[in-house]
């Protein structure tokens, strides 16, 4: 589904992926909770509940999931690459939905 000439959704910007994988935060919870925990394929549980351990062990097991109580969502992405991200805005024009879109090439410089 081309989002691109539905006037309900705006362009936001795109988001490069080189671990098959993405994660939705407020980013007012990294420097306060984010724990640096590589990941390694070892099969075991991450001993920090927000890190990058523990956002690759929930993508691997379940697909896709809440990190550490609500922090974060993650899921796969099926690959890496460049995908582009849309918002549609609701009223007082704030984004009340998020899409990413991981099957379109961007098209023009604004998209690239």
């Amino acid at each position: 589904m081309s989002l691109k000439n539905d006037p309900d959704w705006v362009f936001l910007g795109k988001v490069g992926v080189d671990s098959g994988q993405l994660m939705v935060c407020d980013p007012c919870y990294i420097d306060s909770h984010w724990k640096k925990e590589d990941y390694k394929d070892d099969k075991t549980k991450p001993k920090h509940q927000f890190s990058y351990k523990a956002v690759c062990h929930k993508t691997l097991e379940d697909g896709s999931g809440q990190i550490e109580r609500g922090l974060a969502v993650a899921f796969e992405t099926g690959g890496d690459g460049v995908f582009l991200v849309y918002g549609r805005k609701g009223r007082g024009g704030h984004i009340v939905e998020v899409r990413v879109v991981m099957d379109e090439e961007p098209e023009n410089d604004e998209e690239k």
